[in-house]
């Protein structure tokens, strides 16, 4: 959705989703609103903070998704 253009959709989306009264958990990536437009109109991603870049493959992902909910059966 990008940080432009959240504050209108997500209020209502998250309306929606508390009406069905079914828990969730917010979870987003950690790049997201990192985004950097050049001259070109090329999109790339900015101020990494470590020498690997932040990204997870989908093996990764649904991994990471698994620890998480992990921890939150555990508390």
């Amino acid at each position: 959705m990008g940080a432009d253009r959240i504050e209108w959709p997500l209020p209502p989306l998250v309306e929606a989703v508390a009406e069905t009264g079914i828990p969730v958990v917010w979870l987003t990536g950690p790049m997201h609103g990192n985004t950097i437009r050049s001259a070109s109109g090329h999109e790339t991603r900015s101020r990494y903070r470590s020498p690997c870049v932040p990204r997870l493959n989908p093996e990764q992902a649904a991994e990471a998704v698994h620890a998480f909910t992990a921890l939150l059966r555990a508390a």
